[in-house]
C-alpha cells in the first residue's frame, strides 16, 4: 500500500527530526571532547574538524528541514 503525500511528508518530517537530534547531540559531545570532559584520544585539530564538519551537517539539515516546509 502506497503512502499519502501527507502521510509520506509526516514521516519525512518525523525522520529529519530524529536526525537534527541526533546531530545536535552528536555536536555536543564533540564540543565536550574539546572541552576535556571526554577523551577521545586524538588531537585538538582533529576535534576542532570533527566539530566543523558536523556544525556543517546540522546547517545542511536545517536547510532540508525548511525546503520541506516551504
Amino acid at each position: 500500500m502506497k503512502l499519502t503525500k501527507n502521510q509520506l511528508t509526516e514521516r519525512a518530517n518525523n525522520k529529519l527530526e530524529a536526525k537534527l537530534f541526533y546531530a545536535a547531540n552528536k555536536l555536543q559531545e564533540y564540543k565536550m571532547a574539546q572541552d576535556g570532559i571526554i577523551d577521545y584520544g586524538v588531537p585538538q585539530e582533529t576535534i576542532c574538524n570533527m566539530i566543523d564538519s558536523q556544525e556543517k551537517e546540522l546547517q545542511v539539515l536545517e536547510y532540508i528541514k525548511d525546503k520541506l516546509n516551504d
